[in-house]
Formats: C-alpha cells, structure tokens, sequence
C-alpha cells in the first residue's frame, strides 16, 4: 500500500524541516509513504524550502487563493502511484502511534481521522492538549486536516475538492464536499495519546489562541518536545542544537556574505526555537552583526 502525505508549504523552513525528519523517521510497517508537496515561489523562504523537499516530489504553485493552491497540488498528485492521501501541514509532527491507531482502518474505511491533537506555541513556548478540535454546525466533532486519511477513490471523485477562492476553512469545505458525495466519515479518538501535533508560529492561519480557546489542559512544553523527539533539530546548513554551538557555526559557515549568511541562520533559529531563546542572544547578535555589516 502506497500513502501519499500531501503537504502545501509556505515559510517556517525550520519548522519544515522538523516535520520532514519526523516524517522519514516514523514511518509505518504496512505501507510506503510518498511525499508530495506544494510550494509558491512568492514565498520569502522559498530558495530553502525548496532545498527541504526537492528529493520529493513536488509542484510549484501560487499561494493564494489556498483553496487553489491545494487543487493544483492535488491535481499534481493524481497522476502519482499511491492508494490513500494523508493530509499534513508542514507545522505538523506525529509519532508512530498514528500508525498503529490507523492500521485496521486503511482495512475498512475510506475517509478518517483525529479528533484530537497536541498544540505547541513555538513562540512562547506554551502547550496544551485538544481533546475535540473541530465542529460542524450541528455540533458534532469532525476530523480535522492533521493526519486525515482520504482514499484515492473519493480525490478522483472530487478533483476539486476546496473551494478555490478561499483561504480559510479548508477542513470544512472539503469535509461537506466529502460528505455531499455520499461518502462516510470515520473520526478516531486516540485521548491523551501523543500522537499529532500542530506547531503554531507566527505565520499559521490560525492563531495559537484559537486552539487555546478549546483546550482541555495545558501541558508541559518540554515533555511535548520530548514524546514528539523534537528536541535537536539541524537547519539545512548548521547545526541548532545549543545556542552555543549555533554562534560557532555562524562564525565559521562558509559565505561570500558573511552578515547574509548570519541573518539566514539567526532567523531560522529564531522560527525554530521561538522568541524567547532569541532574546538570550540579543546582545551577540548585534556585536556580530557590527562585525560583519560590510559582508
């Protein structure tokens, strides 16, 4: 069985490159997973992001309307081999527990995912846990687009399956678009399990405070981290694993332009640790700075 894990991409390279390590490191016993991505090319950090996936397969495409984008991508990815799309954003890490609570349903269903997952404010370093993420407007829980299964039958069915000039409320729309065709959703409710979670920064749609407002506790930051193995992480170029060893590696990467090489690195940094770690180094961001402001 062949999985294709669908994932548009747009800025947040080191959080991108976390989701990228999780997913090539947890991967399930019973199938092959096939990456497709989409990427914009107005994308500030598109030189870096297209270093992340370019062993992939991939399709360049416009960034907004979000609905567009996600239909040229899945477009693209029907004329691959595979047999169920996994829906992922590239903010989202599991673990191989999905794969275990998945297993009898690749079997029996055709539509499927969580209910609940981990949230993660990469910011300000805060995490909670949401038991039931999305409703519909009977109230009822639906599976929301981290980690939702849907088989190659229903995309054929529904090559549109966004609405193409939205940019919000992409689970939804899809979801009735699903719905309206006659086929059946299956939602799984794994508990306090560790097994999905959305890293929020700066440049997610939606806010860390609107999962927060549907929290059903907070959690500790550090264990998040830890059950989702995402405590080391390298940057495509160096190595982020202290702040330490991150001055090091600026001072000695190898650059034409020196202060761009240190802005590229000091803002990845930045993404993948959050604002609170950046502000400990401050004070040699700018010293170096200074030293290399003529490149």
């Amino acid at each position: 069985m062949n999985i294709c894990v669908f994932m548009p991409v747009w800025r947040r390279p080191g959080i991108l490159k976390i989701v990228i390590e999780r997913m090539e490191a947890t991967l399930p016993s019973y199938a092959e997973l096939k990456p497709v991505f989409v990427i914009s090319r107005e994308d500030p950090d598109f030189d870096i992001n297209l270093k992340l996936i370019e062993k992939y397969d991939y399709i360049i495409y416009k960034n907004a309307p979000l609905g567009e984008k996600k239909n040229a991508g899945l477009h693209f990815a029907l004329t691959l081999d595979w047999d169920f799309l996994i829906e992922l954003g590239s903010d989202n890490v599991f673990t191989n527990k999905l794969w275990e609570y998945y297993e009898p349903y690749f079997r029996e269903e055709e539509f499927f995912g969580l209910i609940n997952s981990y949230f993660l404010d990469t910011v300000n370093d805060k995490a909670i846990l949401v038991k039931s993420y999305a409703y519909d407007h009977d109230d009822k829980p639906f599976a929301f687009g981290a980690g939702r299964v849907i088989k190659r039958n229903i995309c054929e069915a529904i090559p549109e399956m966004w609405r193409k000039e939205w940019n919000v409320s992409m689970d939804g729309c899809s979801r009735y678009n699903i719905l309206e065709h006659g086929f059946k959703e299956t939602i799984i409710d794994t508990g306090e399990d560790p097994v999905m979670l959305n890293m929020i920064s700066w440049y997610n749609l939606n806010p860390f405070s609107a999962a927060e407002e549907r929290r059903d506790k907070y959690v500790d930051a550090d264990w998040i981290k830890k059950e989702f193995n995402i405590l080391d992480t390298d940057d495509p170029n160096v190595a982020l694993i202290s702040l330490d060893n991150f001055h090091r590696a600026v001072l000695k990467k190898d650059s034409v332009n020196k202060k761009a090489a240190f802005d590229e690195v000091n803002y990845i940094y930045r993404e993948t640790f959050g604002t609170l770690r950046f502000k400990n180094y401050n004070s040699y961001r700018v010293a170096t700075t200074r030293k290399y402001k003529n490149g």
